[in-house]
Parts: C-alpha cells; sequence; structure tokens
C-alpha cells in the first residue's frame, strides 16, 4: 500500500473523498444489519460485523461491515490491533443508534484496504463517552440498549 495522506477520525465526513485512517481496533462485534422500512419499520437481513475504531487523539468511529462482505472480513481485522484503512464508504447512519458520538459511521465493502502495522505507543487502548445521568431515561425505550432496566 502506498504511503497516504493519514485522515483524523474526527475529520471524516461523507463526501467523495478517498480517506485513509490509521486506526486501532478497539471493538468487534457481530451485530444485525438492520435498515428502516416505510411500511415495516425495521427490517432486519442478516448479521454483519461491527467495529469501534480510535485513532491517535482518542476520536472513536463505529465501522460495519454488511452481510455480504463479512467472509472476506472476518479475520481481517482483531480487537487491539492498529491498522492502516482506506477505500471505505462514509455515511450517516440511518437509524438512532449510534455507540459512538460521532455523527458519521465507516462501512468497509470489497473494495476496503486493510493493512496492519506496528502499534502506536501513542494509540488510545480505551475510550469511553460518557453521558450525564439525568439523559439515561430518554434511553428507556432504546431497542438497542442490552440488559434489563429498572426504575427509570
Amino acid at each position: 500500500m502506498a504511503t497516504k495522506k493519514l485522515s483524523l477520525i474526527s475529520n471524516l465526513k461523507n463526501t467523495y473523498a478517498q480517506w485513509t485512517i490509521k486506526v486501532r481496533v478497539l471493538k468487534f462485534w457481530e451485530g444485525l444489519d438492520t435498515k428502516k422500512s416505510i411500511t415495516s419499520g425495521l427490517v432486519t437481513s442478516g448479521s454483519g460485523l461491527d467495529y469501534i475504531l480510535v485513532d491517535q487523539k482518542g476520536n472513536c468511529i463505529h465501522a460495519k461491515v454488511l452481510k455480504s462482505s463479512k467472509e472476506s472480513f472476518k479475520d481481517k481485522l482483531e480487537e487491539q490491533k492498529t491498522y492502516i484503512i482506506s477505500k471505505m464508504s462514509v455515511y450517516r447512519p440511518e437509524l438512532g443508534y449510534r455507540p459512538t458520538k460521532h455523527e458519521f459511521m465507516v462501512f468497509f465493502n470489497a473494495n476496503t484496504n486493510v493493512q496492519e502495522v506496528d502499534e502506536m505507543a501513542t494509540m488510545p487502548k480505551f475510550s469511553f463517552d460518557f453521558i450525564k445521568l439525568n439523559t439515561l431515561a430518554d434511553q428507556k425505550d432504546n431497542i438497542y440498549l442490552n440488559g434489563k432496566q429498572y426504575n427509570i
């Protein structure tokens, strides 16, 4: 992979720019691919892969691999490893669920390039987005929250 100018996660927008980022994979899970349907509400189309990525400044973004590209990415990215990733798509999420505060999310597809690189000492190993306790009650009907909620 040729050396390209690296962008910070905070600069990612849904433009036609060819983004290249250097990130650590903080978290990985298999999640459902859901879309909003005008006629039937939420529609699930199978399971894809979800990631939380962090850059050297501590900025995080949600990344997703749809079911159609799942097999080519399943063993490509591992938690706590650092990668240079290019040729991805950046979109505004369709649903209200966002595991990070970033206004956009990243989609990896068949054209996405992934190169594992040596770990940077300055790359954060953890990142947290805290919310105010009084805003938690607003989330009581959020279908994406796991676990049980009592007396909210």
